[in-house]
């Protein structure tokens, strides 16, 4: 209940994806910042959001971690929001559980 809490009321944007990239979850704040509906995000994965030549290097560090080569990453690459504008993001990612 209360990491419920934590993860809507947070001021920056958060998700969790399955390992198959696709998005599980995501809070008020991601759905604000990248301009799409929650539904919407649900259906993608965070590469299609990752501006192209950015996506080796977010791909490259998710395969790490979802082989076990890594506990964990932080990646700084660029989103495109749904009205074109190009974010810089920082991702930090772990597995779960």
């Amino acid at each position: 209940q209360e990491l419920r809490l934590m993860f809507d009321g947070a001021p920056i944007g958060m998700f969790t994806a399955g390992l198959d990239g696709l998005f599980n979850e995501v809070n008020p704040a991601l759905v604000g910042l990248l301009g799409y509906s929650a539904e919407q995000l649900l259906g993608m994965r965070c590469a299609e959001l990752t501006v192209e030549s950015d996506r080796p290097a977010l791909e490259s560090a998710y395969r790490a971690l979802v082989s076990g080569a890594r506990s964990s990453f932080n990646c700084r690459v660029r989103w495109m929001r749904s009205d074109g504008e190009v974010l810089t993001v920082e991702i930090h990612a772990a597995v779960a559980g």
